[in-house]
């Protein structure tokens, strides 16, 4: 975003100034707005500050339209109370809005209240930079419109515009200059997984790919570690290029049997005591237990991921809600 640039002067090292530089490539319009309230706040003095900044974004929240204390009255009852919206004018608005205020601390900036992160943890030291990455997504896209053509980046999953309230999509729209997605294009997207690529060739409609793309990220999010590590292997498996049916997938992982590199050394011991190997030959380097592990996981019928993982297909019916099953192959004579 233009309005962040002039941060790239701050004093930095090189390797701070192109995480910097990429992640302000793909800066959305709701982060911008936050980014700016968070110098406002605590202006730094240097990239490794900024950096943290942007590390501790997504703690910012919004409240929207609101460019007084009056209507951050107006909002509070509206969204955190069951007070009925004809008896809100017998409220004191603006005293409701400071008290608001006190709270949840934050300013006024543009037509929003940005309230502050409760607590500011660490994430950057100055020493790793390398892990500081940017997962929390599922799908970025940037549209552009007539009155922009330049475009803006939305970033999905949107909860925000799932409880009806203004997030990623609405700010877009506004900074757009357009009432719906269907009078934008998109310039350019990201998916966070790697094997989806292209999708402005794979959808014509821009509202069924931010659908979608909003699915990716609800069932990302419900995926505890493990599982989003069997997701990953699975993608692989089936050479999965497609997101809907990356979404199928998602859903049916019951229908795959999978292990993880760890697993082939625990594997591998078990098989051989079954087989009558005494416990001190397995473990005096008499077998490469990995190796073994491996072996033993081919003849089960599993394929071995580039990520080192180990899938099959079991017989688990698998049930398709996004994507159509792919044509049956015919053999000919």
């Amino acid at each position: 975003m233009d309005d962040h640039k002039e941060i790239c002067s701050l004093p930095g090292t090189t390797e701070e100034r192109e995480w910097f530089r990429e992640r302000l490539e793909t800066l959305t319009v709701r982060e911008s707005l936050f980014l700016a309230a968070a110098r406002m706040w605590q202006p730094a003095n240097d990239l490794a500050g900024v950096i943290q900044q942007v590390c501790s974004l997504p703690d910012y929240t919004l409240v929207t339209p609101a460019e007084s204390y009056e209507e951050l009255g107006r909002r509070y009852l509206e969204r955190e109370t069951r007070v009925p919206r004809s008896l809100h004018d017998h409220a004191d608005l603006k005293k409701l809005g400071r008290w608001y205020e006190d709270i949840h601390p934050g300013l006024f900036i543009g037509n929003c209240y940005v309230a502050y992160p409760k607590e500011l943890l660490p994430s950057y030291d100055s020493s790793n930079l390398s892990v500081l990455e940017d997962t929390d997504w599922s799908v970025k896209l940037k549209l552009a419109s007539p009155a922009v053509p330049e475009g803006v980046w939305m970033r999905l999953p949107d909860y925000d515009e799932m409880n009806d309230e203004p997030g990623e999509i609405c700010f877009a729209l506004d900074a757009l200059k357009v009432k719906s997605l269907h009078e934008c294009s998109l310039l350019e997207s990201q998916c966070i997984l790697p094997c989806i690529t292209g999708l402005g060739e794979l959808y014509n409609d821009l509202a069924e790919l931010v659908g979608d793309s909003q699915n990716l990220g609800f069932a990302l999010d419900e995926l505890k570690p493990y599982f989003r590590g069997k997701f990953l292997a699975v993608l692989e498996y089936e050479g999965c290029r497609c997101l809907k049916e990356a979404l199928d997938i998602s859903q049916n992982l019951g229908c795959y049997d999978f292990a993880e590199a760890d697993d082939l050394e625990k594997t591998a011991v078990e098989h051989l005591e079954k087989a009558g190997v005494p416990e001190t030959v397995i473990w005096d380097s008499c077998f490469d237990l990995k190796d073994y592990g491996a072996a033993l996981m081919t003849e089960k019928g599993f394929t071995i991921t580039e990520s080192g993982s180990f899938v099959r297909r079991n017989e688990t019916p698998f049930v398709r809600e996004f994507s159509e099953a792919p044509p049956e192959m015919t053999m000919t004579m």
